[in-house]
């Protein structure tokens, strides 16, 4: 082994892991580099110009960078700058690694004369050593530490610019491949990538509630590509596993088939033969199509007009490249999906999104996402609620830990009124993903449409709080406070919603709470709002009916409906439970629509829809 000892530490080589009387120390990649750099050339000074050039060899760096490593590395070691016990800072150059590592202080004490009493004492101090290293490794081997049963990937951090892709990519391929394995909880894709370059992973994985993390860095110089991880114990800090792949970048599969392995074995996991297979399988066999895919993904993440254009470019060209690629498929059709609720028209985007799902159903009927975005599609667009169901479950089935089944499937239950399901099922997504504010108003949603309004509000309070600056909450929340008759508080909300986003999803729930409140002048001016952005901007009928319907005015709201129903507006299938409709339920002619969306009645725990 490659083992380099200096005062209580041990720097072992071949795990990168730094050992302080046996303990792992917790070290970046970053910080490990910098101290086996200072270690290897001990003795010397090392200009900060060698080290910034060795640290990040094809990236531009301020000074800065480097004097956080070596504060970081000083801090791991327990030194300090004006003491210079290990590392010495030499004014205007660089640092010296002032230890000798191997090197064994010198003995200065006069030699005695042995005798053979002092032969027989030392035989004795050594077997008794010998039995008690025994007994300690006997005893630590029937005892061993519990084993992480969860576990969060936190994007790779890049060091190569413009590869940023390749970070989230191999993320998202590390999840996907675990999420496959039993007994393990692994945090989906939405829950880690809002975690940056800068993040600090036991913080992270402290916010995510896992018992480990997986941290790493990915540089890609050329043709080749170097991965380095480490897997940290949340608890205390240790290091579990750490390793450094490097390979050709035409070999990045053979990367992700290690990791994935050697990972899986520093977890100890016991895995069934397909799960041994699962953890190695792709889609692809070509790599370009393999890089597009991950540029897709990537991409699909960002929530922008450039970012769905981008992430629909990519994995056009890994289907272009691939056709038999189902992965690239399931991919395209979620950001069609995604796009048609911003980007798109339904008509434009649904049958797209649809025939992509069903693509990747045809090459790979095992893809939880592909079963997942045909199964929105059945329940939002296409009133094929039975089939939605089905779809749901077998998404949940084939992988557990998919948070957005769990999400959909949610909303499909707030639908039909069935509301502890629907409840358990928000609960269980969040679970998965803690801190996904989207996941928080999925349960703000089934608490509200189910009538647990005191119980909304509080859900919808801590959804506000995970990020104040997603509007949906605040709206949701104002709605809440609404029903529950608070209606200052109410207003409150709406101004922020408003203030974050002035959309008409917003303006349609103002106006109810605002008639509600006896604010007739405000409910009708904000109507008048309303109907005038119509006239030059597309508003959904769905809004503008909604409005009427808030004010008293049934007659227009029903023609409305009918627009909306021409259109079959995706928020049709929540008018059963939605509060906006309260006021026309026993309404002949909501009945009407009720059945011809298919909501009128469902057969026992919604296994058909009559």
């Amino acid at each position: 082994m490659n083992l380099l000892n200096f005062g209580p530490f041990t720097l072992d080589m071949d795990r990168r892991v730094l050992l302080r009387e046996g303990t792992p120390v917790a070290l970046t990649p970053k910080t490990y580099e910098t101290l086996a750099l200072l270690v290897r050339n001990s003795g010397r000074v090392v200009e900060k110009s060698e080290l910034m050039d060795a640290l990040w060899p094809d990236a531009v760096v301020e000074e800065n960078n480097l004097n956080q490593q070596i504060s970081a590395l000083r801090k791991a070691l327990g030194d300090r700058a004006e003491e210079g016990r290990y590392i010495k800072t030499v004014p205007g150059h660089g640092y010296r690694f002032i230890a000798s590592p191997n090197a064994p202080a010198p003995n200065r004490v006069m030699p005695r004369k042995t005798t053979p009493l002092m032969i027989a004492a030392t035989a004795v101090v050594i077997l008794l050593i010998g039995a008690g290293i025994w007994l300690w490794r006997l005893r630590t081997s029937r005892v061993p530490a519990a084993q992480p049963r969860s576990i969060a990937v936190l994007p790779f951090k890049s060091l190569s610019g413009g590869d940023e892709y390749l970070g989230l990519g191999l993320t998202d391929v590390l999840i996907t491949r675990l999420s496959n394995v039993r007994g393990m909880i692994v945090r989906p894709t939405s829950a880690v990538r809002r975690y940056g370059q800068e993040a600090d992973p036991l913080g992270a994985g402290r916010q995510l509630h896992v018992d480990a993390v997986l941290d790493g860095t990915i540089q890609r110089v050329n043709d080749r590509v170097r991965v380095t991880v480490r897997l940290l114990n949340v608890a205390d800090g240790a290091a579990l596993w750490g390793d450094t792949f490097d390979d050709r970048f035409t070999g990045f599969f053979a990367v992700e088939d290690s990791i994935s392995e050697r990972l899986t074995r520093a977890l100890a996991l016991r895995l069934s033969e397909s799960e041994r297979k699962g953890l190695t399988a792709r889609g692809t066999s070509n790599i370009e199509a393999h890089q597009w895919y991950l540029k897709g993904r990537y991409y699909s993440t960002q929530w922008t007009v450039d970012g769905f254009t981008r992430a629909l470019d990519a994995f056009h060209r890994a289907i272009a490249i691939d056709p038999t690629y189902a992965l690239a498929y399931a991919g395209q059709a979620d950001a069609y999906y995604r796009a048609t609720t911003i980007h798109l028209t339904p008509q434009e985007g649904v049958p797209r999104a649809r025939a992509a799902a069903l693509a990747a159903l045809r090459l790979d009927d095992g893809l939880a996402e592909a079963h997942a975005a045909l199964g929105i599609i059945k329940f939002r667009y296409d009133w094929d609620f039975a089939g939605a169901e089905r779809e749901f479950r077998r998404a949940i089935a084939l992988n557990a830990e998919d948070v957005e089944a769990h999400q959909w499937y949610s909303e499909y239950l707030t639908a039909f009124g069935r509301v502890p399901e629907s409840v358990a099922e928000a609960k269980t997504a969040q679970q998965i993903d803690p801190l996904s504010p989207e996941v928080a108003w999925d349960l703000g949603l089934a608490l509200l449409f189910g009538n647990r309004n005191r119980e909304a509000i509080e859900q919808l309070k801590n959804a506000v709080d995970l990020d104040p600056r997603f509007w949906l909450t605040h709206a949701f929340l104002a709605w809440a406070y609404g029903q529950d008759g608070k209606y200052d508080l109410a207003y409150a909300e709406y101004a922020k919603a408003q203030a974050l986003d002035d959309n008409v999803d917003v303006l349609s729930q103002w106006i109810l709470v605002a008639h509600q409140a006896g604010r007739n002048a405000d409910a009708q001016r904000m109507l008048d709002n309303l109907l005038q952005r119509a006239k030059t901007h597309y508003v959904a009928p769905f809004y503008i009916a909604a409005a009427y319907i808030a004010v008293g005015e049934n007659d227009h709201g029903f023609e409305w409906l009918e627009k909306a129903l021409t259109e079959r507006n995706e928020l049709l299938v929540f008018i059963k439970v939605a509060p906006s409709f309260q006021s026309v339920r026993s309404d002949p002619r909501f009945i009407a629509i009720l059945r011809r969306i298919g909501l009128a009645q469902t057969a026992g725990s919604g296994a058909g829809v009559k």
